[in-house]
């Protein structure tokens, strides 16, 4: 059954932030509520990656704010927003090489043991990407891109997160597992997660429907070309 929205899980209000001198975000308000899911398009250099990293806290704004649940995350760093209920999946699809897939799924304990939340668990994750369960032994640096991609996030599924934020998370994937991955984004939406995620295209869109919005210039714009945010630079 689908989970009704309610307050926000993340809220990010009039954020900018700076990269090596260069205004990267230009007052960013967005919100994503449990059970919604959310997508950014955005071209290279657009911000979209500078916004998900400022959002978990591996980049501090220069203004604004960043809220979780309704907490002010100023100053936190990357982790202890993670114990707060945040998962952030980058691009790089790092796994560990020598590990079976199972073990790289259970990695995810060590980020929930400060949570009161308990853990999901394998077998919750294996019903979300139902190919991890048969690849279980395998070593992570033998399975093929599509599978170690639904490894990485599996692996931050295993918190039990309130928010999963995914940065182009369907970049080289094949039409089957970009299929599988749109699968999953709506069973964790009809689950109660709010879910972020960045694309350079669209091909996840129609298989999830989440609410659109293009990065331009470091503003948010929505599908129908109207400016969400129109703060000074």
């Amino acid at each position: 059954m689908m989970v009704e929205p309610t307050g926000p899980v993340l809220e990010a209000r009039n954020l900018h932030a700076h990269r090596s001198g260069a205004h990267i975000l230009r007052g960013i308000d967005l919100a994503v509520r449990r059970g919604e899911v959310k997508a950014i398009i955005g071209g290279a250099q657009s911000g979209k990656s500078t916004l998900l990293r400022t959002l978990m806290g591996m980049i501090t704004p220069s203004a604004g704010e960043v809220l979780i649940n309704g907490r002010s995350v100023e100053g936190y760093p990357a982790h202890a927003i993670a114990e707060l209920g945040a998962a952030f999946v980058p691009q790089t699809r790092r796994v560990f090489g020598r590990l079976t897939v199972y073990e790289n799924i259970v990695m995810g304990r060590s980020a929930s043991a400060g949570r009161s939340k308990a853990a999901w668990g394998a077998e919750r994750i294996f019903e979300i990407f139902p190919k991890l369960r048969d690849i279980q032994d395998c070593i992570a640096d033998e399975v093929d891109s599509d599978q170690r991609q639904f490894l990485t996030i599996a692996r931050s599924l295993f918190t039990g997160p309130c928010l999963l934020m995914l940065d182009d998370p369907a970049v080289g994937l094949s039409p089957n597992a970009i299929s599988e991955l749109a699968r999953a984004l709506v069973r964790l939406r009809d689950d109660g997660v709010a879910v972020l995620f960045t694309e350079r295209e669209s091909s996840l869109m129609e298989g999830v429907e989440p609410a659109v919005f293009v990065m331009d210039a470091g503003r948010l714009v929505d599908v129908d070309g109207r400016f969400c945010v129109l703060a000074s630079a």
